[in-house]
């Protein structure tokens, strides 16, 4: 069961409302493959008048409500690739906001490269200090390094769950921005 429920119908064109339908519920009737929508409103636009019914069957939604369900409940991070992939088919096909499964997805396919950039900026940066027997700054450089990735890579999810930046390039940002900074160190290092 669906609980307040919003149906708009349109003429041609998305910018002209024929009619729009709230409804408190509705079921889906698979034996008649209808909706039965209750405790409804039915506003024509060009009249612009409300009719009130109790019950209300339409003929013009057939679709299945596993195509209207939101699939919020689901915490992306629980989810496979393949599940979230379908995720967020099924949540476009509705027109829900899939932001927060366009990040998860592009973080699953960045972050396994994240350990290889930091690996690399810690063998870099501590090559520089071997000498001298400065191994504490070894170990305080990979750890800031870490500990940065980190911060860089959850500034970067904000700002991709806010829709500031795309997913896949705020997933992908730190890893270049740290590759940068590993070849930095690199061609410093003394070996």
């Amino acid at each position: 069961m669906a609980e307040n429920i919003e149906v708009v119908k349109f003429e041609t064109q998305i910018s002209k409302p024929k009619e729009i339908i709230t409804a408190k519920s509705a079921k889906f009737d698979t034996d008649e493959d209808k909706w039965i929508f209750s405790n409804v409103n039915i506003y024509n636009v060009d009249t612009k008048e409300t009719v009130t019914k109790t019950e209300y069957k339409s003929d013009l939604y057939k679709d299945d409500p596993s195509n209207f369900i939101r699939a919020s409940a689901e915490d992306p991070r629980m989810l496979t690739i393949k599940e979230l992939k379908k995720t967020i088919k099924e949540q476009k096909n509705i027109g829900e906001d899939t932001r927060i499964y366009l990040a998860e997805l592009a973080k699953r396919y960045s972050f396994p490269f994240a350990s290889f950039i930091v690996a690399f900026i810690g063998l870099s940066a501590s090559s520089k200090y071997v000498r001298g027997g400065r191994t504490t700054m070894n170990l305080v450089i990979c750890v800031v390094a870490g500990y940065g990735y980190y911060l860089v890579s959850g500034a970067f999810e904000a700002m991709s769950l806010n829709g500031i930046v795309n997913p896949f390039v705020a997933s992908w940002i730190p890893n270049i921005l740290y590759l940068i900074i590993g070849i930095y160190f690199m061609n410093r290092a003394e070996y």
